[in-house]
């Protein structure tokens, strides 16, 4: 003999476990934006969960999501390693690079935790930022002369909400933000 109400309470119990799901899979999402100028005038908004990035990388085999790097990296992976280690103690506020010539100015700081460039060019503007948190994830994915592809997400996911990267030409406007 069923129990009056029992079709509800598991029905509750699922739908709970559902929306658990559905907002762990969605609660990084990545927005790329591209636009470009006439004559082209395309226009292309990409909202990217990582969630559901990172469970569809997990349904294919591990080898192919790897890629081979060039030896001359796989031979600097211990400087890469102590870089990362330095940047990580160096102060926030910190100019790392400064160069200035007639073409273009390029300034690269720690800011709040992440390596930030900005570049101003006579023909584009690029600002990003990269969060140290991120690229320790994603040396973990680096295993002899191979790289897990899924360290792109591990940085992605570290970033902080607003703009990641923008790209800003007379041709084109790239945009990738964390929401």
């Amino acid at each position: 003999m069923r129990c009056r109400g029992s079709s509800s309470v598991l029905t509750i119990v699922v739908a709970a476990a559902a929306g658990l799901l559905v907002a762990a899979v969605l609660s990084d999402v990545v927005m790329i934006d591209v636009a470009t100028a006439p004559p082209d005038d395309v226009r292309i908004k990409l909202p990217l969960p990582l969630g559901l990035v990172r469970l569809a990388a997990a349904l294919v085999p591990a080898r192919e999501l790897e890629v081979e790097l060039p030896r001359e990296a796989t031979r600097q992976r211990e400087v890469f390693e102590q870089a990362l280690r330095a940047l990580a103690e160096c102060p926030d506020g910190v100019i790392l690079v400064s160069m200035r010539s007639p073409d273009a100015n390029v300034t690269i700081t720690k800011e709040r935790g992440q390596i930030v460039l900005d570049v101003g060019a006579e023909d584009a503007r690029v600002h990003g930022a990269v969060p140290l948190a991120g690229l320790e994830n994603a040396l973990k994915r680096w295993r002899g002369d191979r790289l897990d592809v899924r360290a792109v997400l591990d940085v992605l996911s570290a970033a902080r909400r607003g703009p990641i990267l923008s790209v800003e030409s007379e041709d084109a406007v790239v945009r990738i933000a964390a929401w």
